[in-house]
Protein backbone atom coordinates (compact mmCIF):
# COMPACT_ATOMS: atom_id res chain seq x y z
CA UNK A 1 0.00 0.00 0.00
CA UNK A 2 2.90 2.28 -0.11
CA UNK A 3 1.49 4.18 -3.42
CA UNK A 4 -1.59 4.62 -1.83
CA UNK A 5 -2.91 8.44 -1.96
CA UNK A 6 -4.91 10.17 0.77
CA UNK A 7 -8.64 9.83 -0.14
CA UNK A 8 -9.23 13.84 0.64
CA UNK A 9 -6.23 14.13 -2.52
CA UNK A 10 -7.91 11.78 -4.46
CA UNK A 11 -11.31 13.87 -3.89
CA UNK A 12 -9.81 16.90 -4.94
CA UNK A 13 -8.72 15.68 -8.26
CA UNK A 14 -11.43 13.51 -9.26
CA UNK A 15 -15.33 14.31 -7.50
CA UNK A 16 -16.62 17.59 -8.93
CA UNK A 17 -20.18 16.57 -7.05
CA UNK A 18 -19.52 18.24 -3.50
CA UNK A 19 -20.96 21.83 -2.88
CA UNK A 20 -17.80 22.91 -1.35
CA UNK A 21 -14.21 21.73 -1.82
CA UNK A 22 -13.09 18.22 0.07
CA UNK A 23 -10.01 19.21 1.78
CA UNK A 24 -6.43 20.22 0.14
CA UNK A 25 -2.79 20.73 1.34
CA UNK A 26 -2.16 24.55 1.45
CA UNK A 27 0.96 25.92 -0.50
CA UNK A 28 1.48 28.80 2.43
CA UNK A 29 2.86 28.44 6.14
CA UNK A 30 0.44 29.05 8.75
CA UNK A 31 0.55 32.20 11.05
CA UNK A 32 2.93 33.03 13.48
CA UNK A 33 3.23 31.10 17.01
CA UNK A 34 0.31 28.34 15.35
CA UNK A 35 0.89 25.20 17.27
CA UNK A 36 2.26 22.10 15.74
CA UNK A 37 1.34 18.72 16.01
CA UNK A 38 4.45 16.46 16.26
CA UNK A 39 5.35 13.01 14.35
CA UNK A 40 5.33 10.12 17.16
CA UNK A 41 5.37 6.32 17.05
CA UNK A 42 1.50 6.66 17.25
CA UNK A 43 -1.11 5.12 19.42
CA UNK A 44 -2.20 0.89 19.00
CA UNK A 45 -5.86 2.39 19.02
CA UNK A 46 -5.61 4.42 15.96
CA UNK A 47 -4.37 3.43 12.63
CA UNK A 48 -4.35 3.80 8.69
CA UNK A 49 -7.49 2.61 7.50
CA UNK A 50 -6.86 2.00 3.30
CA UNK A 51 -8.87 1.45 0.55
CA UNK A 52 -8.63 -0.45 -3.06
CA UNK A 53 -11.25 0.97 -5.83
CA UNK A 54 -12.40 -1.25 -8.52
CA UNK A 55 -9.69 0.09 -10.39
CA UNK A 56 -7.27 -1.29 -7.74
CA UNK A 57 -6.00 2.38 -6.79
CA UNK A 58 -5.26 2.62 -3.29
CA UNK A 59 -6.15 5.52 -0.79
CA UNK A 60 -6.20 5.60 3.06
CA UNK A 61 -7.50 7.58 5.73
CA UNK A 62 -7.06 7.54 9.31
CA UNK A 63 -9.37 5.35 12.00
CA UNK A 64 -9.36 4.23 15.73
CA UNK A 65 -10.31 1.21 17.59
CA UNK A 66 -13.61 1.80 20.06
CA UNK A 67 -14.57 0.19 22.68
CA UNK A 68 -17.40 -2.44 22.27
CA UNK A 69 -18.55 -5.74 23.26
CA UNK A 70 -17.43 -7.67 19.90
CA UNK A 71 -13.83 -5.71 19.94
CA UNK A 72 -14.57 -4.90 16.40
CA UNK A 73 -15.61 -1.90 15.76
CA UNK A 74 -13.43 0.90 14.62
CA UNK A 75 -14.54 4.71 13.82
CA UNK A 76 -13.52 7.25 10.77
CA UNK A 77 -15.38 9.95 8.88
CA UNK A 78 -18.02 9.28 6.24
CA UNK A 79 -16.11 10.81 3.69
CA UNK A 80 -13.22 8.39 4.23
CA UNK A 81 -15.66 5.27 3.02
CA UNK A 82 -14.61 4.53 -0.39
CA UNK A 83 -13.97 1.62 -3.42
CA UNK A 84 -14.94 -1.49 -2.65
CA UNK A 85 -12.74 -2.88 -0.24
CA UNK A 86 -10.87 -2.04 2.97
CA UNK A 87 -8.41 -2.92 5.67
CA UNK A 88 -7.27 -1.28 8.91
CA UNK A 89 -3.37 -1.32 9.96
CA UNK A 90 -3.52 -0.07 13.72
CA UNK A 91 -0.22 2.08 14.78
CA UNK A 92 0.93 1.39 10.79
CA UNK A 93 4.31 1.15 10.62
CA UNK A 94 5.46 2.75 6.68
CA UNK A 95 8.15 0.20 5.06
CA UNK A 96 6.86 -2.69 6.53
CA UNK A 97 4.26 -4.90 5.00
CA UNK A 98 1.14 -6.28 6.40
CA UNK A 99 2.93 -9.16 7.41
CA UNK A 100 5.18 -7.80 9.76
CA UNK A 101 3.07 -4.71 10.59
CA UNK A 102 2.87 -4.67 15.00
CA UNK A 103 -0.65 -5.69 15.22
CA UNK A 104 -1.43 -6.76 11.83
CA UNK A 105 -3.97 -5.94 9.52
CA UNK A 106 -7.80 -5.95 9.62
CA UNK A 107 -10.35 -6.26 7.26
CA UNK A 108 -13.62 -4.62 7.09
CA UNK A 109 -16.64 -6.43 6.66
CA UNK A 110 -19.23 -4.03 7.40
CA UNK A 111 -19.73 -0.09 7.53
CA UNK A 112 -22.47 2.34 8.79
CA UNK A 113 -22.83 5.77 7.80
CA UNK A 114 -25.67 8.55 9.11
CA UNK A 115 -28.07 8.08 6.58
CA UNK A 116 -28.02 12.12 6.40
CA UNK A 117 -24.68 12.23 5.17
CA UNK A 118 -24.38 12.27 1.42
CA UNK A 119 -20.62 12.87 0.03
CA UNK A 120 -19.02 16.64 2.09
CA UNK A 121 -21.66 18.89 1.31
CA UNK A 122 -22.14 21.65 3.68
CA UNK A 123 -25.53 21.07 4.81
CA UNK A 124 -24.69 17.29 5.85
CA UNK A 125 -21.18 17.79 7.13
CA UNK A 126 -22.29 17.56 10.73
CA UNK A 127 -22.63 13.92 10.01
CA UNK A 128 -19.40 13.07 8.77
CA UNK A 129 -19.06 10.28 11.00
CA UNK A 130 -19.16 6.74 10.40
CA UNK A 131 -18.38 2.59 12.25
CA UNK A 132 -17.02 -0.08 10.77
CA UNK A 133 -16.31 -3.79 12.18
CA UNK A 134 -13.73 -5.64 11.22
CA UNK A 135 -12.95 -9.47 10.78
CA UNK A 136 -11.06 -11.14 13.04
CA UNK A 137 -6.94 -11.05 12.09
CA UNK A 138 -4.54 -13.42 12.01
CA UNK A 139 -3.08 -12.22 15.61
CA UNK A 140 -6.92 -12.19 17.36
CA UNK A 141 -9.63 -9.85 18.03
CA UNK A 142 -8.86 -6.11 17.19
CA UNK A 143 -9.52 -4.81 20.45
CA UNK A 144 -7.61 -7.55 22.10
CA UNK A 145 -4.26 -7.11 20.10
CA UNK A 146 -4.28 -3.87 21.19
CA UNK A 147 -4.92 -3.97 24.50
CA UNK A 148 -8.17 -1.88 24.41
CA UNK A 149 -10.36 0.39 22.81
CA UNK A 150 -11.27 4.27 22.85
CA UNK A 151 -14.69 5.14 24.48
CA UNK A 152 -17.36 6.56 22.45
CA UNK A 153 -18.59 9.57 24.54
CA UNK A 154 -20.78 12.43 23.78
CA UNK A 155 -19.20 15.46 23.74
CA UNK A 156 -20.48 17.84 26.85
CA UNK A 157 -19.72 21.23 24.50
CA UNK A 158 -17.84 21.92 21.43
CA UNK A 159 -14.83 23.55 24.01
CA UNK A 160 -12.86 20.60 25.05
CA UNK A 161 -9.23 19.88 25.07
CA UNK A 162 -7.98 17.08 23.06
CA UNK A 163 -5.37 15.04 21.66
CA UNK A 164 -5.89 14.57 18.05
CA UNK A 165 -4.03 12.19 16.17
CA UNK A 166 -3.79 10.53 11.93
CA UNK A 167 -1.76 9.68 9.64
CA UNK A 168 -0.71 12.65 7.01
CA UNK A 169 0.61 12.10 3.85
CA UNK A 170 3.45 14.01 1.98
CA UNK A 171 2.68 18.03 0.53
CA UNK A 172 4.53 21.03 -0.41
CA UNK A 173 4.94 23.91 1.30
CA UNK A 174 6.64 27.12 -0.19
CA UNK A 175 7.69 24.93 -3.05
CA UNK A 176 9.37 22.14 -0.71
CA UNK A 177 7.91 18.35 -0.33
CA UNK A 178 7.07 17.86 3.34
CA UNK A 179 7.14 13.93 3.64
CA UNK A 180 6.10 12.36 7.22
CA UNK A 181 7.24 9.09 5.43
CA UNK A 182 4.54 7.47 6.87
CA UNK A 183 4.63 8.26 10.88
CA UNK A 184 1.14 9.67 12.31
CA UNK A 185 0.85 13.07 13.68
CA UNK A 186 -0.72 14.30 17.34
CA UNK A 187 -1.59 17.25 18.60
CA UNK A 188 -2.84 18.12 22.58
CA UNK A 189 -5.07 21.49 21.47
CA UNK A 190 -8.18 23.22 23.03
CA UNK A 191 -11.25 23.04 20.73
CA UNK A 192 -13.70 25.50 20.13
CA UNK A 193 -17.07 25.90 18.27
CA UNK A 194 -17.63 25.81 14.64
CA UNK A 195 -20.17 29.02 14.29
CA UNK A 196 -23.26 27.51 12.62
CA UNK A 197 -22.28 23.90 12.12
CA UNK A 198 -22.57 20.92 15.14
CA UNK A 199 -18.84 20.76 14.75
CA UNK A 200 -15.65 21.70 16.82
CA UNK A 201 -12.45 23.71 15.15
CA UNK A 202 -8.95 23.23 16.53
CA UNK A 203 -5.71 24.84 15.33
CA UNK A 204 -2.38 22.82 14.79
CA UNK A 205 -0.21 22.80 12.24
CA UNK A 206 0.81 19.44 10.23
CA UNK A 207 -2.79 17.98 9.93
CA UNK A 208 -2.95 17.57 6.07
CA UNK A 209 -4.24 14.68 3.60
CA UNK A 210 -4.84 11.58 5.00
CA UNK A 211 -5.39 12.67 8.59
CA UNK A 212 -9.37 12.51 8.01
CA UNK A 213 -10.91 9.89 10.40
CA UNK A 214 -8.62 10.38 12.66
CA UNK A 215 -9.77 10.82 16.35
CA UNK A 216 -10.44 13.56 18.45
CA UNK A 217 -9.58 11.91 22.07
CA UNK A 218 -10.75 14.01 25.56
CA UNK A 219 -9.26 12.78 29.22
CA UNK A 220 -6.57 10.96 27.03
CA UNK A 221 -4.15 8.25 29.56
CA UNK A 222 -0.65 8.52 28.39
CA UNK A 223 0.10 4.92 30.17
CA UNK A 224 -2.54 3.28 28.84
CA UNK A 225 -3.22 5.20 25.45
CA UNK A 226 -6.75 5.36 25.77
CA UNK A 227 -9.27 7.78 26.60
CA UNK A 228 -12.92 9.09 25.21
CA UNK A 229 -13.42 9.47 21.70
CA UNK A 230 -15.69 12.85 20.92
CA UNK A 231 -14.68 13.72 17.70
CA UNK A 232 -12.64 12.71 14.22
CA UNK A 233 -11.46 14.79 11.91
CA UNK A 234 -14.50 15.66 9.51
CA UNK A 235 -16.85 17.22 9.00
CA UNK A 236 -17.42 21.11 7.11
CA UNK A 237 -15.01 20.79 3.99
CA UNK A 238 -13.88 17.04 4.59
CA UNK A 239 -12.19 18.89 7.76
CA UNK A 240 -10.53 21.54 7.20
CA UNK A 241 -11.66 25.27 6.09
CA UNK A 242 -12.58 26.93 2.16
CA UNK A 243 -9.04 28.41 2.25
CA UNK A 244 -7.39 24.76 2.50
CA UNK A 245 -5.34 25.75 6.09
CA UNK A 246 -4.07 22.87 6.92
CA UNK A 247 -3.76 23.91 10.43
CA UNK A 248 -7.18 24.27 10.81
CA UNK A 249 -9.43 21.49 11.46
CA UNK A 250 -12.77 20.25 12.21
CA UNK A 251 -14.62 17.53 14.04
CA UNK A 252 -18.31 16.82 14.00
CA UNK A 253 -19.43 16.96 17.41
CA UNK A 254 -20.29 13.10 18.89
CA UNK A 255 -23.88 13.30 20.26
CA UNK A 256 -26.41 10.82 21.15
CA UNK A 257 -27.16 10.52 17.64
CA UNK A 258 -23.56 9.21 17.24
CA UNK A 259 -23.90 6.64 19.88
CA UNK A 260 -27.48 5.25 18.23
CA UNK A 261 -25.14 5.09 15.23
CA UNK A 262 -22.40 3.08 17.69
CA UNK A 263 -25.11 1.16 18.78
CA UNK A 264 -26.68 -0.19 14.97
CA UNK A 265 -23.21 -0.54 14.19
CA UNK A 266 -22.16 -3.09 16.72
CA UNK A 267 -25.25 -4.19 18.59
CA UNK A 268 -23.07 -6.66 20.26
CA UNK A 269 -21.95 -3.50 22.07
CA UNK A 270 -24.86 -3.82 24.26
CA UNK A 271 -26.49 -7.33 26.09
CA UNK A 272 -25.52 -10.28 24.18
CA UNK A 273 -27.34 -10.84 21.43
CA UNK A 274 -31.25 -12.30 20.92
CA UNK A 275 -33.78 -10.87 21.79
CA UNK A 276 -33.04 -10.68 25.56
CA UNK A 277 -36.07 -8.84 27.46
CA UNK A 278 -37.44 -11.82 29.46
CA UNK A 279 -40.59 -13.46 28.39
CA UNK A 280 -42.19 -11.27 30.99
CA UNK A 281 -41.61 -8.54 29.08
CA UNK A 282 -42.64 -9.29 26.23
CA UNK A 283 -45.90 -9.81 26.97
CA UNK A 284 -46.88 -5.83 27.30
CA UNK A 285 -45.76 -5.91 23.80
CA UNK A 286 -48.93 -4.12 21.83
CA UNK A 287 -47.83 -3.77 17.88
CA UNK A 288 -45.37 -5.10 16.01
CA UNK A 289 -43.57 -4.25 12.77
CA UNK A 290 -40.59 -5.74 10.34
CA UNK A 291 -38.65 -3.29 8.60
CA UNK A 292 -35.16 -1.91 8.23
CA UNK A 293 -34.83 0.38 11.45
CA UNK A 294 -31.39 0.05 12.40
CA UNK A 295 -29.47 1.80 9.88
CA UNK A 296 -27.84 -0.61 8.50
CA UNK A 297 -27.66 -1.78 4.54
CA UNK A 298 -29.05 -5.77 5.45
CA UNK A 299 -31.53 -6.98 3.17
CA UNK A 300 -33.30 -8.65 6.33
CA UNK A 301 -35.78 -7.15 8.26
CA UNK A 302 -35.29 -5.46 12.07
CA UNK A 303 -38.27 -5.85 14.58
CA UNK A 304 -39.64 -3.02 15.91
CA UNK A 305 -42.16 -3.14 19.59
CA UNK A 306 -44.66 -0.87 20.37
CA UNK A 307 -45.08 -0.97 24.30
CA UNK A 308 -47.75 -0.96 26.29
CA UNK A 309 -45.78 1.94 28.42
CA UNK A 310 -45.47 3.66 24.88
CA UNK A 311 -42.11 3.06 24.54
CA UNK A 312 -40.56 1.98 20.74
CA UNK A 313 -37.60 0.00 20.51
CA UNK A 314 -36.03 -1.36 17.15
CA UNK A 315 -33.80 -4.81 17.66
CA UNK A 316 -31.25 -5.26 14.80
CA UNK A 317 -31.12 -8.56 13.05
CA UNK A 318 -27.81 -10.11 13.29
CA UNK A 319 -29.25 -13.27 10.90
CA UNK A 320 -29.25 -16.87 12.16
CA UNK A 321 -32.29 -15.60 14.39
CA UNK A 322 -30.29 -13.28 16.14
CA UNK A 323 -30.94 -9.68 17.17
CA UNK A 324 -29.17 -7.20 18.57
CA UNK A 325 -30.02 -5.17 21.93
CA UNK A 326 -32.70 -2.51 21.61
CA UNK A 327 -32.37 0.56 20.36
CA UNK A 328 -34.86 2.93 21.85
CA UNK A 329 -36.82 4.78 19.31
CA UNK A 330 -39.55 6.48 21.53
CA UNK A 331 -39.64 6.89 25.00
CA UNK A 332 -42.10 5.78 27.74
CA UNK A 333 -45.40 7.90 27.91
CA UNK A 334 -44.93 8.92 24.36
CA UNK A 335 -48.08 9.15 22.06
CA UNK A 336 -47.45 5.72 20.93
CA UNK A 337 -49.69 4.98 24.19
CA UNK A 338 -52.59 5.81 21.48
CA UNK A 339 -51.36 3.82 19.07
CA UNK A 340 -53.75 1.08 17.51
CA UNK A 341 -52.30 -0.60 14.19
CA UNK A 342 -48.56 0.21 12.67
CA UNK A 343 -46.82 -1.39 9.37
CA UNK A 344 -43.81 -0.53 7.79
CA UNK A 345 -43.58 0.93 4.40
CA UNK A 346 -41.74 1.70 1.27
CA UNK A 347 -43.71 5.35 0.89
CA UNK A 348 -40.47 7.01 0.52
CA UNK A 349 -37.94 4.81 1.31
CA UNK A 350 -36.98 1.28 0.66
CA UNK A 351 -38.25 -0.04 3.80
CA UNK A 352 -37.55 2.29 6.78
CA UNK A 353 -40.99 4.19 6.51
CA UNK A 354 -43.49 3.37 9.42
CA UNK A 355 -46.93 3.85 9.47
CA UNK A 356 -49.43 4.33 12.51
CA UNK A 357 -53.20 4.54 12.71
CA UNK A 358 -53.47 6.28 16.22
CA UNK A 359 -57.51 5.50 16.14
CA UNK A 360 -58.68 8.83 16.90
CA UNK A 361 -58.24 9.65 12.72
CA UNK A 362 -54.71 10.62 12.88
CA UNK A 363 -52.43 8.44 10.07
CA UNK A 364 -48.95 9.45 10.35
CA UNK A 365 -45.83 8.34 8.54
CA UNK A 366 -42.61 8.29 10.01
CA UNK A 367 -39.72 8.70 6.93
CA UNK A 368 -37.10 6.90 7.57
CA UNK A 369 -36.69 5.60 10.90
CA UNK A 370 -33.04 4.73 12.02
CA UNK A 371 -30.95 5.16 15.25
CA UNK A 372 -29.91 8.17 13.95
CA UNK A 373 -33.12 10.41 13.09
CA UNK A 374 -35.59 7.83 15.51
CA UNK A 375 -38.69 8.99 14.80
CA UNK A 376 -38.37 12.50 13.74
CA UNK A 377 -39.47 12.85 10.22
CA UNK A 378 -43.03 13.11 10.36
CA UNK A 379 -46.03 13.07 7.77
CA UNK A 380 -49.68 13.62 8.86
CA UNK A 381 -51.61 11.78 6.21
CA UNK A 382 -54.85 11.73 7.36
CA UNK A 383 -55.67 14.18 10.44
CA UNK A 384 -57.31 13.92 13.74
CA UNK A 385 -61.02 13.57 13.23
CA UNK A 386 -60.98 12.13 10.03
CA UNK A 387 -62.17 8.99 8.33
CA UNK A 388 -59.52 7.02 9.66
CA UNK A 389 -61.16 6.89 13.55
CA UNK A 390 -63.09 4.19 11.54
CA UNK A 391 -60.14 2.31 10.70
CA UNK A 392 -58.31 -0.81 12.54
CA UNK A 393 -55.63 -2.79 11.27
CA UNK A 394 -53.09 -1.75 8.54
CA UNK A 395 -50.85 -3.35 6.24
CA UNK A 396 -47.83 -2.24 3.75
CA UNK A 397 -47.14 -4.20 0.62
CA UNK A 398 -46.30 -3.75 -3.16
CA UNK A 399 -49.90 -5.31 -4.08
CA UNK A 400 -49.66 -3.38 -7.64
CA UNK A 401 -46.76 -3.66 -9.51
CA UNK A 402 -43.11 -4.64 -8.48
CA UNK A 403 -41.76 -1.57 -6.20
CA UNK A 404 -41.46 -0.77 -3.14
CA UNK A 405 -44.06 -1.25 -0.38
CA UNK A 406 -45.87 1.37 -0.88
CA UNK A 407 -49.19 -0.14 -1.70
CA UNK A 408 -51.88 0.91 2.31
CA UNK A 409 -54.90 -2.14 2.80
CA UNK A 410 -57.14 -0.62 5.43
CA UNK A 411 -59.13 -2.70 7.41
CA UNK A 412 -62.50 -0.53 8.61
CA UNK A 413 -64.75 -1.36 11.90
CA UNK A 414 -67.58 -1.89 9.18
CA UNK A 415 -65.78 -5.24 7.06
CA UNK A 416 -65.09 -2.74 4.32
CA UNK A 417 -61.23 -3.46 3.34
CA UNK A 418 -59.60 0.00 1.01
CA UNK A 419 -56.15 -0.56 -1.05
CA UNK A 420 -54.34 3.32 -1.19
CA UNK A 421 -52.04 2.82 -4.33
CA UNK A 422 -48.97 4.13 -5.09
CA UNK A 423 -48.79 5.93 -1.72
CA UNK A 424 -46.08 8.56 -0.88
CA UNK A 425 -46.11 11.85 0.69
CA UNK A 426 -49.68 11.44 0.37
CA UNK A 427 -52.32 8.52 0.37
CA UNK A 428 -53.20 7.00 -3.30
CA UNK A 429 -56.14 6.65 -4.97
CA UNK A 430 -58.38 4.21 -2.97
CA UNK A 431 -59.94 1.38 -4.01
CA UNK A 432 -62.10 -1.33 -2.57
CA UNK A 433 -61.09 -4.56 -1.63
CA UNK A 434 -63.68 -5.85 0.08
CA UNK A 435 -67.48 -4.50 0.91
CA UNK A 436 -68.86 -3.05 4.38
CA UNK A 437 -70.40 -6.20 5.70
CA UNK A 438 -67.78 -8.37 5.16
CA UNK A 439 -66.31 -10.99 7.59
CA UNK A 440 -63.45 -8.77 7.81
CA UNK A 441 -64.82 -6.80 10.58
CA UNK A 442 -63.68 -10.38 12.51
CA UNK A 443 -60.10 -9.97 11.58
CA UNK A 444 -57.64 -8.89 14.10
CA UNK A 445 -54.36 -8.82 13.28
CA UNK A 446 -52.73 -8.00 9.60
CA UNK A 447 -49.78 -8.25 8.33
CA UNK A 448 -48.21 -8.06 4.51
CA UNK A 449 -46.10 -10.78 3.39
CA UNK A 450 -44.38 -11.76 -0.32
CA UNK A 451 -45.09 -15.24 0.02
CA UNK A 452 -43.87 -18.70 -2.28
CA UNK A 453 -46.04 -18.97 -4.99
CA UNK A 454 -48.72 -16.56 -4.53
CA UNK A 455 -47.14 -13.35 -4.18
CA UNK A 456 -47.86 -10.13 -2.19
CA UNK A 457 -50.79 -11.12 0.18
CA UNK A 458 -52.17 -10.14 3.78
CA UNK A 459 -51.67 -12.34 6.27
CA UNK A 460 -54.57 -12.02 9.05
CA UNK A 461 -55.30 -13.47 12.29
CA UNK A 462 -58.76 -14.09 13.03
CA UNK A 463 -61.12 -13.13 16.60
CA UNK A 464 -61.59 -16.57 16.91
CA UNK A 465 -58.40 -17.64 16.05
CA UNK A 466 -57.99 -18.45 12.59
CA UNK A 467 -55.39 -17.62 10.38
CA UNK A 468 -55.05 -17.22 6.79
CA UNK A 469 -53.25 -15.95 3.88
CA UNK A 470 -55.34 -13.60 1.58
CA UNK A 471 -53.71 -13.42 -2.23
CA UNK A 472 -54.21 -11.80 -5.63
CA UNK A 473 -54.63 -8.35 -4.15
CA UNK A 474 -54.65 -6.60 -7.51
CA UNK A 475 -57.31 -4.06 -8.83
CA UNK A 476 -60.38 -5.77 -9.59
CA UNK A 477 -59.31 -9.17 -8.32
CA UNK A 478 -60.75 -11.24 -6.43
CA UNK A 479 -58.92 -12.56 -2.61
CA UNK A 480 -58.11 -15.86 -2.99
CA UNK A 481 -58.44 -17.33 0.63
CA UNK A 482 -55.94 -20.42 2.10
CA UNK A 483 -56.64 -21.44 5.68
CA UNK A 484 -53.39 -21.90 7.74
CA UNK A 485 -55.06 -22.37 11.12
CA UNK A 486 -58.14 -23.36 11.36
CA UNK A 487 -61.26 -21.37 13.42
CA UNK A 488 -61.34 -21.77 17.18
CA UNK A 489 -57.74 -23.07 17.47
CA UNK A 490 -57.25 -22.92 21.07
CA UNK A 491 -53.82 -21.58 21.45
CA UNK A 492 -54.50 -18.66 19.05
CA UNK A 493 -57.67 -17.60 20.17
CA UNK A 494 -56.71 -16.99 23.70
CA UNK A 495 -53.25 -16.51 23.39
CA UNK A 496 -52.35 -14.59 20.66
CA UNK A 497 -51.21 -11.20 20.91
CA UNK A 498 -49.08 -9.66 17.51
CA UNK A 499 -48.40 -10.82 14.18
CA UNK A 500 -45.88 -9.39 11.97
CA UNK A 501 -43.78 -11.05 8.60
CA UNK A 502 -40.95 -9.93 7.18
CA UNK A 503 -37.31 -11.13 6.03
CA UNK A 504 -36.01 -12.89 9.20
CA UNK A 505 -34.19 -15.79 7.52
CA UNK A 506 -32.41 -16.66 4.39
CA UNK A 507 -32.87 -16.28 2.09
CA UNK A 508 -34.00 -12.41 2.55
CA UNK A 509 -37.87 -12.93 1.46
CA UNK A 510 -40.70 -11.48 3.29
CA UNK A 511 -42.50 -14.67 4.56
CA UNK A 512 -41.05 -15.28 7.72
CA UNK A 513 -43.96 -14.46 10.28
CA UNK A 514 -43.32 -13.46 14.16
CA UNK A 515 -45.32 -13.82 16.41
CA UNK A 516 -45.66 -12.76 20.27
CA UNK A 517 -48.07 -14.32 22.75
CA UNK A 518 -50.09 -13.03 25.65
CA UNK A 519 -47.66 -14.65 28.28
CA UNK A 520 -44.40 -13.52 26.51
CA UNK A 521 -43.24 -15.76 24.48
CA UNK A 522 -42.11 -14.79 20.65
CA UNK A 523 -42.00 -17.35 17.97
CA UNK A 524 -40.93 -17.26 14.69
CA UNK A 525 -42.33 -19.29 11.60
CA UNK A 526 -39.68 -19.29 8.85
CA UNK A 527 -40.89 -19.84 5.19
CA UNK A 528 -44.71 -19.70 6.03
CA UNK A 529 -46.33 -19.84 2.97
CA UNK A 530 -50.20 -21.10 1.79
CA UNK A 531 -48.66 -24.46 1.95
CA UNK A 532 -48.98 -23.52 5.96
CA UNK A 533 -46.94 -22.10 8.77
CA UNK A 534 -43.33 -22.74 8.75
CA UNK A 535 -41.96 -24.63 11.50
CA UNK A 536 -42.03 -22.86 14.95
CA UNK A 537 -38.81 -21.69 16.34
CA UNK A 538 -38.81 -20.20 20.02
CA UNK A 539 -36.90 -17.14 20.02
CA UNK A 540 -38.22 -15.93 23.51
CA UNK A 541 -39.59 -18.49 26.28
CA UNK A 542 -43.05 -17.67 27.60
CA UNK A 543 -43.35 -17.34 31.78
Amino acid sequence: MASAAPVDALRARTDGSHSIPPRESSTTSPPAGTLAGTYTAGIPAVGRLFMLDISGNAMFCSASVVHSAAKDVISTAAHCKQGVSAIFVPMYKSGADMAHQPFGAFTVTHWTIDPRYYQNTAQASNFDEAFATVATGEKGQLENVVHGGLTLTAAPSATNHVLASGYPGSWVRNGILQDPQGAPVQCAVDTKPLPGYRQMQMTCDYFHDGVSGGPWIANYNSTTHLGDLIGVTGGLGGGGNSADDDWVSYSPLFDQNTINLFNSTAPTALPPVGLHTPGKAWANARLTASGRFAGTTSSFSDLLVVWKNGEVDAYPNLGNEQFGGEIRLANSGSAFTRAISITAAGFTSTASDLVVNFGDGTLTLYRSVSPSSRLSHQVQLAAKGSVFKYARAIAAGAFVGTGNANDLIVQWVDGQVSQYVDCGLHLGQERRVAAEGSSWKYAHSLSAGLFPGTGWGIMTEWLDGQVTIDSNIGPGARLTETTLVPKHDATWSRYFRTLTVGRYTSPAQADDALVTWSDGEVDLYPATSTRGLGSEHRLIQGQ
